[in-house]
């Protein structure tokens, strides 16, 4: 029996040792394999690129109008009529509100009154002087009759004193009446010359009293018509606070009209970052709705907050893609130009995955802190201390490589 067992026990050893060996070559072959797997992986290595770009800083803010008309009372008075509600686009002349001014109106009434008691006096003074004016015409013409028939008789009464009808006397007498009635025309043309002139000067001074009059009820009527405020501009209405039968105060902010096509965006740039920021530069706003192109048109030199604001103008419209006060974002483009990393982007590259760069030294790899800061289609863009000819390697955080 102990012979028997004895020779069973040699012939299990052989095929013992078999098996361990056939469990030994599969082993082996699965961590060669796995190994060759990894190390495909981790050794496929890609050849740094530097090429000269410009630099994009980054920044938030909102858009602002360039236009904003400030609505307020030009007078004193009570809100009567309200025609338009916040946020409601109207266009340049559209009624906004009516007040009401109950002593400018009465003020306006006893103004016109005493306007057409001043033009009727200006017409019963003016009919007065033309009645004058008549007169003395008259009185002239009576004078030159007078005068002619005063140079008939006289030359008559010389015809007849030459024949010696007339006496010497009743000649002389005749000759002074002629004189007479020369001096009374004489005197009659000179009254008549002066008050013409006298006359042109008194009509200007009641035509300027009827100006006067005039002009002052144009004015209380401009002051009655500006009771009703108009918008100056076309745009959205906002800051709105009125209600009916409220009163106001002349100069009081009552609301304002925001031109809404006339838009620019104001970004904060960090103030270290302002020097690589130039007029004109190219710049691109970002907001849910898309991308729009600008430029630089104005950077304010003030610090606030550690920042530097920023105005960005637009090439084209931007009322149906940006509205008042709504946040954005802006990439600028920087006057410096900077040497960016690049690497031609491996087939498996996931955006949504993160990844590790190791640098290759004598075939081993060394993790870096080179982190991806974009891509495109065909390149990576790298950040980080790297150099033209580098030879690099992708992973990602999830395969377990070790440094």
């Amino acid at each position: 029996m102990q012979a028997h067992i004895k020779t069973k026990q040699s012939l299990q050893k052989p095929y013992l040792i078999l098996v361990f060996f056939v469990f030994l070559l599969i082993a082996v072959f699965i961590v060669s394999f796995y190994q060759s797997s990894k190390s495909q992986t981790r050794f496929e290595t890609y050849e740094v690129r530097l090429s000269p770009s410009s630099s994009l800083l980054r920044g938030i803010g909102k858009i602002v109008s360039t236009n904003t008309q400030v609505v307020a009372a030009n007078e004193d008075g009570y809100v009567s009529d309200i025609y338009v509600h916040q946020g409601q686009r109207v266009k340049k002349g559209d009624k906004l509100f009516s007040l009401t001014n109950p002593l400018l109106t009465r003020e306006y009434r006893e103004i016109e009154s005493q306007a057409l008691e001043t033009r009727a006096n200006v017409a019963f003074r003016i009919s007065q002087l033309k009645m004058e004016e008549y007169k003395l015409q008259s009185d002239v013409s009576a004078a030159d009759s007078m005068l002619k028939k005063q140079q008939l008789e006289y030359d008559a009464n010389r015809t007849l004193h030459e024949a010696g009808i007339v006496s010497n006397i009743r000649y002389k007498q005749q000759e002074l009446t002629l004189a007479q009635a020369r001096l009374s025309l004489a005197s009659a043309r000179k009254q008549l010359e002066m008050f013409t002139e006298n006359k042109a000067e008194q009509v200007s001074a009641l035509n300027l009293q009827n100006d006067a009059a005039s002009e002052k009820v144009a004015y209380f009527k401009e002051r009655i018509n500006e009771l009703t405020v108009k918008a100056a501009i076309s745009g959205l209405v906002k800051d709105l606070k009125l209600s009916s039968g409220q009163a106001v105060n002349i100069g009081q902010s009552l609301a304002s009209i925001v031109d809404d096509a006339s838009l620019v965006a104001e970004v904060r740039i960090p103030q270290y970052l302002s020097h690589k920021i130039s007029l004109n530069s190219v710049a691109e706003v970002i907001s849910p709705a898309g991308r729009l192109e600008g430029k630089v048109a104005f950077i304010d030199s003030i610090v606030r907050e550690g920042a530097v604001q920023v105005t960005i103008d637009f090439k084209t419209k931007t009322n149906e893609q940006f509205t008042v006060e709504q946040s954005i974002e802006a990439e600028i483009t920087s006057s410096d130009v900077e040497m960016v990393a690049s690497v031609s982007k491996p087939p498996n590259y996931n955006e949504q995955k993160e990844w590790t760069v190791f640098k290759i030294f004598d075939g081993e790899m060394v993790a870096t802190d080179v982190r991806v800061s974009h891509a495109s289609s065909d390149s990576l863009f790298l950040s980080g201390n790297l150099k033209e000819g580098e030879n690099i390697a992708l992973v990602q955080n999830s395969s377990g490589i070790e440094n």
